[in-house]
């Protein structure tokens, strides 16, 4: 995002040449107007990327800086070298001063030590032993800053020349430091600051600037032994010093967004040292200067989660994290939703409906032309839709100033090859210089303007750097530290009278597994109406609400889904059949036990039921029973219909269904005679015996038939 300056007048002039050049606020400086130097500095440019003696590789650390430099005040900073060999007196520090950076874009190469405003001042060589040392470590080097040349009767002392007219030298000066062996004319290291000069009239309105910070853990947490997730100790330490910052600056406003599932296992931890920091920010919510912000349960993607058919876990999130910030005594009354990607209307709805009254919106969640000046007011969120989504208050983070704060930007000090050491000092310097950049766009207004950054939750914190940061806004005559609470009640949405109106941009595809979360709320939901504890039923939701963080990739969500599905499990096996699982039944119908055996330290209730193809449940086949002994039995009527061993199928699930809690299989061995078995039998017997007489009759009187018919034929011969 280009961010054009808006600066009067710059001053360009070489050793040597008197007047200053008047420059068009909207032009920008040449691309790299190179001034006359000194011989020995331009000797040294030219072989800066010699190569350096074997062994440690010298660098050169800012230790410490005056953040801001008024009228008739010096550029003030502590340096640290190592890893120098050869001469000390044959090693001095070289400086040059550029003329002052008219825009973002100039700002950023800077960063990686490629100026390419034009040189501006180039102060005499000093000699490096004869710095003086600071007690808190390091060489101090204290250079007088002028306006317009030196006074008269000056002596040839160093000092910076910002060749400006007085009252208009105002702006950022980048201002490279190297060390030079003098011998050789060879750079041993070198490192680029800015020196801030500031003069801003008393109406002037100073910068609103809001820090967001978060107090979470990166998303790939480690898990002790007791299952409580450990964050790592840098985060510890990072966290620890963001919470000592703010006691050291208790009057420089800040907003914390905490994570609550981070705050939920420091407050459960054994360890002293992680409780004491959930209380500390109990105690910080309480103080007047600072700000805590409501924070779903885990960072989330609404959009994700809205678009793919869960907007009812963006509740889920909110409704937790506000009762864990409540249960701890967070006070955090603010509802802003804190979006790190493209929010939608469809998720802009749900959150509307939960009560977010306000947005922090990253750039590419609205649409419309950026403009030339970085966006440093609020604005109307309006919607082209049907949904009543309109007119909410919204800001954007900006991304350079959240960059900086997160670290992203540190190491940028060696990336010329030239030995320079990143620092927490350095990086401090930078987020005041690009806050004050922004300053100078339109300085000396008589209209508020407000900037936002908000690191990413999880993202390592440097406590030397937030305290640099903290100090310098402390005494900032153009950067007014504020809550994000502040900056809208003071900062209006609107440019030149007119309102300012954005409309959200449309949300990106999801990326989430929908379904596998599905299915785990699903099961989540049937174990908690059979559950009789909330414990264990707020553990599993816990589980899943931690892998919708948006800081997790698709695979480790599914794999976090996979702990779900294990810990669920665990829960289930608490419960078993008996090991004597052969019932043996005398008559055809009986009662038989249906045992069940619990482990588990809550009552569980569900619906038994058994089946079977050989026998009969004269009584109905289910039971609703409740599990709250560790024994069991549940007694169902049984009717054999036959003798012989029959499989009875048993389960256990939940009263809302789809979801087994307990399966297995029981045997009913049978060795009664039924009367049906009897009747049976006998009326085979009588059938048998019909059949028997019917065939003994029928052959009896086929015999005499036969006799007969012999006798007749017999009787008739005769005769013949």
């Amino acid at each position: 995002m280009l961010k054009t300056s808006m600066v009067a007048m710059a001053a360009f002039a070489s050793p040597g040449v008197t007047g200053t050049m008047s420059v068009p606020a909207h032009h920008e400086a040449p691309a790299r107007q190179v001034l006359v130097a000194t011989a020995t500095e331009a000797g040294y440019r030219k072989s800066s990327k010699a190569s350096v003696p074997h062994g440690v590789q010298p660098t050169i650390e800012l230790v410490s800086q005056a953040p801001w430099v008024k009228p008739g005040e010096p550029f003030s900073i502590r340096l640290a070298t190592t890893g120098l060999t050869g001469s000390r007196t044959h090693q001095a520090l070289f400086l040059t001063v550029y003329q002052h950076l008219l825009s973002q874009s100039a700002f950023e190469q800077s960063l990686s030590g490629s100026v390419t405003s034009g040189i501006l001042s180039e102060p005499s060589p000093i000699p490096l032993d004869s710095l003086p040392t600071s007690a808190e470590g390091g060489a101090s080097l204290v250079l007088p800053v002028l306006a317009a040349g030196r006074p008269p009767g000056a002596t040839g002392t160093p000092a910076i020349n910002l060749r400006c007219v007085p009252g208009e030298c105002h702006g950022i000066y980048p201002v490279r430091i190297a060390v030079v062996d003098t011998a050789s004319s060879r750079t041993l290291a070198s490192l680029t600051t800015y020196l801030v000069y500031t003069n801003p009239p008393s109406s002037t309105q100073r910068l609103r600037f809001a820090w967001v910070a978060p107090f979470g853990s990166p998303a790939s947490t480690l898990v002790g032994a007791t299952g409580a997730t450990v964050p790592p100790a840098t985060t510890v330490t990072g966290l620890q010093g963001l919470l000592a910052g703010i006691e050291a600056y208790p009057s420089v406003p800040l907003t914390v967004v905490p994570e609550p599932a981070l705050l939920a296992d420091l407050a459960a931890s054994p360890h002293t040292r992680y409780r004491s920091m959930a209380t500390a920010l109990a105690y910080i919510s309480a103080l007047p200067y600072h700000q805590v912000l409501a924070a779903p349960y885990v960072p989330v993607d609404a959009a994700s989660l809205a678009t793919t058919g869960l907007g009812a876990e963006i509740a889920r999130q909110v409704h937790r994290g506000e009762h864990v910030l409540s249960t701890l005594g967070i006070h955090s009354p603010e509802t802003t939703w804190i979006a790190s990607a493209a929010l939608g209307y469809r998720a802009l709805g749900d959150l509307t409906a939960l009560g977010e009254r306000r947005l922090v919106l990253p750039p590419s969640a609205v649409e419309g032309p950026a403009g030339k000046l970085t966006p440093s007011q609020p604005f109307t969120l309006t919607s082209s839709s049907n949904e009543s989504s309109s007119g909410i208050p919204a800001v954007l983070a900006d991304p350079e100033i959240t960059s900086l704060l997160s670290g992203e930007g540190r190491g940028a000090a060696g990336r010329d090859g030239t030995g320079g050491a990143p620092s927490p000092a350095l990086d401090a310097q930078r987020v005041l210089a690009d806050l004050a950049l922004i300053y100078f766009e339109e300085p000396n207004l008589t209209r508020p303007r407000g900037i936002v950054a908000v690191p990413p939750s999880g993202s390592p914190i440097d406590p030397a750097l937030v305290k640099d940061v903290l100090a310098g806004l402390a005494t900032s005559p153009v950067i007014e530290p504020v809550t994000l609470a502040t900056l809208f009640a003071t900062v209006p949405a609107e440019v030149s009278g007119a309102p300012l109106v954005h409309q959200l941009a449309p949300a990106p595809a999801p990326s989430i597994p929908a379904r596998a979360i599905r299915q785990a709320r699903s099961r989540e939901e049937a174990f908690a109406s059979a559950s009789g504890s909330t414990a264990p039923v707020q553990s599993l939701d816990d589980l899943i609400l931690e892998d919708e963080c948006d800081e997790l990739t698709v695979p480790e969500q599914l794999d976090g889904l996979a702990r779900f599905a294990a810990a669920l499990r665990g829960q289930l096996s608490l419960l078993s059949l008996t090991s004597d699982r052969t019932i043996l039944v005398t008559a055809s119908t009986a009662r038989i036990p249906v045992t069940i055996l619990s482990r588990s330290p809550y009552p569980v209730t569900g619906v038994l039921r058994v089946s079977s193809d050989k026998l009969l449940f004269p009584h109905g086949n289910t039971r609703r029973v409740t599990i709250d002994r560790r024994t069991n039995a549940v007694y169902m009527t049984v009717q054999a219909r036959a003798t012989g061993d029959f499989p009875i199928n048993v389960s256990l699930s939940s009263p809302k269904g789809n979801l087994v809690l307990l399966s297995g299989r029981l045997t009913v061995q049978s060795t009664a005679t039924s009367a049906v078995a009897i009747a049976l039998s006998l009326g085979a017997v009588a059938v048998l015996a019909i059949w028997w007489a019917r065939t003994s009759l029928w052959r009896r009187r086929r015999t005499a038939l036969h006799g007969r018919a012999a006798r007749h034929r017999a009787s008739h011969g005769h005769r013949r």
